[in-house]
């Protein structure tokens, strides 16, 4: 599957690849110039002109478990790499590589202790293997942009099994704790359901800051709270 394919510049080589190929572009016009023409040769090849962060895979026939690729600006970049973390996206993509801008790359790479490092960073972390590729400089493109890219690879971890509802605890507990950054973890939980007997639980002093904690800590505090209230 390729997201947003523009004038086919990679869809032609990925059509060579297998034309079993899935192409989602925003651009009608785009589309209509420089995508109809080419589809046309591989009629097992699909391309939907829509918006991807809409596009459902569950309503295309035989779509499978695809690999994806796609050079993405930074709004969608950050939609569908959370989107895609997702349980129920999960059985649709094997893994995603995609050229983002150097500060998402950053943001999705960070480690704890990291500015960069928040919400997006543990999601990732829970969700993926995360494997940096090689930077793109401005002048690799025409026009240049004011800002560097980086290619990523994202591969679902196998051994990412938490259901539905802890991925939901999950992505509540985050946005508490990275709300206010400067506060330790207790202030910025105080009054919610992750109590101060929960976060001892899960390893977690309440005198830290929330982007010193790592990823699997927020796993473990989120699955306690989910099992505390069964």
């Amino acid at each position: 599957m390729e997201i947003g394919p523009g004038t086919g510049a990679l869809t032609r080589s990925l059509l060579e690849l297998s034309s079993d190929l899935v192409a989602v572009e925003l651009d009608a016009a785009l589309a209509a110039t420089w995508l109809v023409p080419l589809f046309t040769r591989y009629p097992q090849a699909q391309l939907h002109v829509g918006d991807i962060r809409v596009f459902d895979p569950s309503r295309i026939a035989c779509f499978g478990r695809r690999k994806v690729f796609g050079n993405l600006p930074y709004s969608v970049a950050t939609h569908l790499v959370l989107r895609f973390a997702e349980p129920e996206w999960r059985p649709f993509f094997s893994e995603m590589i995609f050229m983002v801008q150097q500060e998402v790359a950053q943001r999705i790479d960070a480690g704890p202790g990291s500015k960069d490092f928040g919400y997006l960073s543990c999601i990732c972390r829970l969700a993926y293997e995360v494997e940096k590729g090689f930077r793109v400089p401005p002048a690799a493109f025409t026009p240049c942009p004011k800002v560097d890219s980086r290619v990523l690879r994202l591969t679902h971890r196998s051994d990412w099994s938490y259901d539905p509802a802890v991925w939901a605890v999950l992505k509540d507990l985050l946005k508490q704790a990275f709300g206010q950054r400067r506060k330790t973890i207790q202030n910025n939980l105080k009054g919610s359901r992750f109590s101060a007997g929960l976060l001892a639980a899960a390893g977690i002093s309440p005198s830290v800051r929330p982007e010193e904690i790592p990823a699997e800590r927020y796993a473990a505090l989120a699955l306690l709270s989910c099992n505390s209230g069964r």
